[in-house]
């Protein structure tokens, strides 16, 4: 074979290999326009070879590869002859953008400047290093879960430790709250009981004592009366914190006991109208002295010569159970129960006085001033509120918070 014939088979050979190489490859000038490309690269942005050579290689790419053209990879090529490893993005004419990693030499032939590129596809390895970053990502979360899985078990332990501590304090608190309550009871209860007794005594045997001193004798026992009344109740506000077992409780029976109560002490000018209640985890016993006192309120501040009528109206809502603690949630179940009474009311200014210890507003009213006080400590040892609202001559209402269960 004439050696002229077979270097153009050679070189057909080369050509064909040039165009199914499995990779792209692209010739052109300085100037942008394209002299050459293979026909893998026409596969992937488009059968016509017309359409792209003399157009300028611009025009393959997209927006942000084409900045990156004008501004790094094509002053690299011509600053050193070459560009290695550089990440391009095809825009093909139909379908998604292609990634690709090229390959660039510069070559000079009769003055003239060509520059040679190969295009490799990257699909595959643009999915690996977003798994690869993600990966990463997973892993400096893990990290960072740990590191706060390991503050939080820190903070537990010293909550615990905390906790622990406040429970010791609360059992002696409780311990010593017994003993009291015994004292208040007893030890203190039974000099009054006998200085009464024994006013009682000298009016008993000497009839004949002048007025004077029969009125101070009276006055002794009234004031002694007073004195006990004042002692057992606050035994009572004192035995509040004395813990004992808690169930389950129907406030309907807890409602309907303290009317009977009241009835057998005789205060009948009272009309109760009541919605059905739920059942609350609680001492019933409690329980029993909250709508106790709130009643007795509504009938000792009734209107005079009018029957005390109280409305006593419940739902279940959502509430925070966090009452002091800023920024911690824990949305739970609470009944709101509001008691309303047709009485003579207060100016709402009071509305936090009405709930301290031997406060009253009118001085001359039966009782000590300590109803309102248990009720507002019965109701926040179970974790709830009260509130009060009301206005002169306008009755008053009494809005109480409980959570349905103490867990």
């Amino acid at each position: 074979m004439p050696r002229t014939q077979a270097s153009t088979k050679d070189a057909a050979a080369m050509e064909d290999l040039l165009q199914t190489a499995p990779c792209g490859f692209i010739v052109f000038q300085d100037d942008g326009a394209i002299k050459y490309v293979n026909q893998t690269l026409l596969e992937w942005l488009g059968p016509d070879k017309a359409a792209f050579e003399g157009k300028h290689i611009e025009s393959l790419f997209n927006l942000a590869t084409r900045i990156f053209y004008q501004t790094h990879f094509f002053p690299l090529i011509k600053l050193h002859g070459k560009a290695e490893e550089i990440f391009l993005t095809l825009r093909p004419g139909a379908g998604d953008d292609i990634p690709v990693m090229a390959n660039a030499v510069r070559k000079e032939a009769g003055g003239i400047y060509t520059n040679h590129m190969v295009l490799v596809k990257v699909l595959q390895r643009r999915k690996y290093e977003d798994e690869i970053l993600l990966a990463k990502k997973a892993a400096l979360q893990a990290l960072q879960q740990n590191e706060e899985l390991v503050s939080a078990k820190k903070e537990l332990e010293e909550h615990t430790q905390e906790l622990d501590k406040q429970i010791t304090r609360l059992t002696s608190i409780n311990r010593e709250l017994a003993e009291l309550s015994s004292v208040i009871s007893h030890d203190m209860q039974e000099p009054v009981r006998r200085m009464a007794m024994f006013a009682d005594m000298v009016q008993q045997q000497h009839t004949a004592l002048p007025e004077g001193v029969l009125s101070t004798l009276q006055k002794i026992g009234q004031l002694c009366l007073l004195m006990r009344n004042k002692i057992k109740g606050l035994n009572d506000f004192v035995t509040v914190e004395i813990s004992e077992t808690k169930g389950l409780v129907d406030l309907n029976d807890v409602v309907a006991k303290a009317l009977g109560k009241l009835q057998a002490e005789e205060k009948d000018d009272l009309e109760l109208q009541s919605e059905q209640l739920p059942v609350v985890e609680g001492s019933k016993v409690q329980l029993e002295h909250l709508f106790y006192h709130l009643l007795h309120n509504a009938y000792e501040y009734r209107k005079p010569g009018t029957t005390a009528k109280v409305i006593i109206e419940s739902s279940i809502i959502k509430q925070n159970s966090y009452n002091t603690t800023k920024g911690r949630y824990r949305y739970i179940d609470f009944v709101r129960i509001i008691i309303r009474d047709n009485g003579i009311g207060f100016d709402n200014k009071y509305n936090e006085y009405v709930f301290r210890m031997f406060k009253k507003l009118d001085p001359t009213a039966k009782g000590i001033g300590l109803g309102l006080s248990i009720c507002k400590k019965i109701v926040e040892h179970m974790y709830g509120t009260i509130a009060a609202e009301s206005a002169p001559d306008a009755g008053a209402s009494f809005t109480v918070f409980l959570p349905l269960r103490q867990g």
